[in-house]
């Protein structure tokens, strides 16, 4: 398997993808751990809590700006691990823009605090969840795709959905089996995309 900067990965529901997401997003953060650099891992399952999500209008649909909101916490997080000191809250206040940025604002902030980091890798879960608005021509899964530095790797996990299938032509696919993968398989399999395909 060839190594890509993009992957995605789909599957029918119950084939194990956000156990098989959860597996992968555990094994980066130990690599980027060990790897001693200026790393940081952006991740969302959008399918987690939708009833949660307080700027969509859709019950079961992630808005862009909540993925986006969890983004920029993360990034928050990991500059204020990388310079050994907890995060203070005006930090994160300063850095949201006082939660009031629009959706294209976080886009900037994001982008902008990516910059200070070596290597990023972003994971979004059950990116057909997302609000029909994020696979726009201006919305934020092409953002995330398109827009993003060259030191991103970025890993779409999720249904076929006509939406995300535009989206992802011609990026390198994985396609997830039988809703029979045991916790073991799962395991093995998240090590080898990790280590095989998702890597540098």
């Amino acid at each position: 398997m060839e190594t890509s900067a993009k992957l995605f990965i789909s599957g029918k529901p119950g084939t194990g993808k956000s156990v098989l997401t959860a597996h992968m997003i555990d094994m980066i953060r130990k690599k980027e751990e060990d790897a001693g650099h200026r790393g940081v891992l952006l991740y969302y399952f959008c399918g987690a809590d939708p009833a949660a999500d307080q700027y969509s209008d859709v019950r079961q649909e992630a808005s862009s700006k909540a993925i986006l909101m969890t983004l920029l916490r993360q990034i928050v997080s990991g500059m204020s691990l990388q310079h050994s000191r907890s995060l203070r809250g005006d930090e994160y206040v300063s850095a949201s823009g006082h939660g009031m940025l629009s959706e294209l604002g976080l886009r900037t902030r994001i982008a902008t605090l990516l910059e200070s980091f070596d290597t990023i890798r972003i994971v979004i879960d059950a990116v057909d969840r997302c609000e029909n608005r994020a696979f726009q021509q201006d919305g934020l899964i092409p953002w995330i795709l398109n827009n993003m530095t060259a030191r991103a790797r970025i890993l779409l996990i999720g249904c076929q959905d006509p939406h995300v299938t535009n989206l992802v032509a011609g990026l390198p696919t994985i396609v997830m089996g039988s809703d029979g993968t045991t916790q073991s398989n799962l395991e093995a399999y998240a090590r080898h995309v990790v280590q095989i395909t998702w890597t540098r």
